[in-house]
């Protein structure tokens, strides 16, 4: 199997740019777009995401497949999502290439989560576990959602209007190796900002990732932030990684993770988001409310 390269990307939520709330997401899109050119340096991540292109697609990013999916109703919008049946052969057909060939496990970008499809969603989520899938990055949510079914990891990041919980921002994702990392920052939260992409958190831990007791740990992060003279690690026996970033001004950042030695199997369930989800993490703005269409908030 052809090892796995470090891959990471900026992902800028759904736009719902609408009259309701004067266009306010096309205002705050400006602000993202400034405050990541300020202070996130441009080779710095592989790419940005922002949902919208042309599709379905398949790109090479950082020697991955990055697939890009378009999902489809039957005529009412969001509970009629589904992939056509013609795009499906397609999915598995470039799965199939990818892990034929043995190449590093792909990318998959769709607008909703599995479970959020009328139809299929079982077969999809198989498909993306038996494929080897490392990444499935998504929206719709209008909030943060993290799923870990035990073998593929899944995110939703949360719109840029008609946000309901917490404050926009965009999210920064990063697969390293097999290990895989997501955090959102909002456009209220200070600089320095550091994500840990290795080793993998614990509730980013899927099976066949088991750190063994007696080897060494090696600790990777994304720094970002203007004028940043030093980065520290620390390691809690094999337990607990921080890393902390500090600017020339004084102000800091940092990120924590824990880290598991074992992995429990999971069943793969059809509605992954309800199943498995990691839960709150308020330090990498997952709140838990789940405040948005398709939950508990409004019906935008």
């Amino acid at each position: 199997m052809t090892s796995n390269p470090f891959v990471s990307w900026l992902h800028i939520g759904d736009l719902h740019a609408s009259d309701e709330d004067r266009w306010e997401s096309l205002h705050t899109l400006t602000r993202i777009v400034e405050t990541v050119c300020d202070h996130v340096p441009e080779d710095a991540l592989d790419f940005a995401f922002l949902p919208g292109e042309r599709l379905p697609a398949s790109i090479r990013i950082a020697g991955r497949r990055a697939l890009f999916l378009d999902i489809v109703c039957a005529g009412s919008g969001g509970p009629d999502f589904r992939l056509s049946d013609v795009q499906t052969v397609w999915l598995r057909e470039q799965l199939d290439a990818a892990r034929l060939t043995s190449e590093p496990h792909p990318l998959v970008f769709m607008h909703a989560l599995p479970g959020n499809l009328h139809e299929g969603a079982r077969e999809i989520g198989r498909l993306f576990a038996d494929a080897h899938v490392a990444f499935v990055d998504t929206g719709h949510t209008h909030y943060n959602e993290l799923i870990n079914d035990g073998a593929v990891i899944y995110s939703a990041t949360r719109s840029t209007g008609q946000v309901e919980e917490g404050e926009a921002g965009f999210a920064i994702a990063a697969v390293d190796g097999d290990a895989s990392s997501w955090r959102f920052k909002t456009l209220g939260s200070p600089w320095p900002w550091v994500l840990i992409t290795s080793p993998a958190d614990e509730r980013l831990t899927i099976e066949g990732m088991v750190l063994e007791p007696s080897k060494s740990i090696v600790v990777r992060a994304l720094v970002f932030g203007k004028d940043v003279v030093s980065v520290a690690a620390l390691v809690d026996g094999m337990h607990a990684v921080e890393v902390e970033a500090l600017a020339s001004d004084g102000a800091s950042g940092r990120d924590a993770i824990r880290v598991r030695t074992a992995v429990d199997p999971r069943t793969l369930h059809a509605h992954v988001e309800d199943r498995h989800s990691v839960g709150a993490w308020p330090e990498h703005e997952l709140l838990g409310t789940k405040l948005g269409r398709n939950a508990n908030g409004k019906g935008w």
